[in-house]
């Protein structure tokens, strides 16, 4: 699976996003929303996807959370160099047939 993240978009609440990301050939658009939480003494960011971000990352959690920690450093002006590539994985062809393991688990 090939995942490039094209634009990290902010609204005018700054705590959601809206995220336009290339799945192998695939363009989708997910809304993700930062809340803030203090937890002693320490604020704690904590990212939310909408449904549709949920449902298509269920089974790749590493890559949720890259996209996650990608809103976090918008949130915070931290730069960042758009678009970014998540997860490259070979692909198998005649003269590669080697086994393809999945490193998103």
């Amino acid at each position: 699976m090939n995942i490039q993240v094209q634009q990290i978009q902010p609204t005018e609440d700054d705590k959601i996003f809206h995220v336009s990301v290339i799945i192998d050939d695939v363009t989708h658009q997910f809304t993700l929303t930062m809340k803030i939480v203090q937890i002693a003494d320490r604020l704690i960011q904590i990212v939310n996807g909408d449904t549709h971000f949920l449902e298509t990352f269920k089974f790749h959690q590493k890559i949720a959370r890259q996209i996650s920690q990608l809103i976090s450093q918008t949130y915070n002006n931290e730069p960042i160099e758009l678009p970014i590539n998540l997860l490259e994985e070979p692909r198998v062809t005649e003269t590669n047939k080697s086994l393809v393991i999945n490193s998103a688990f």
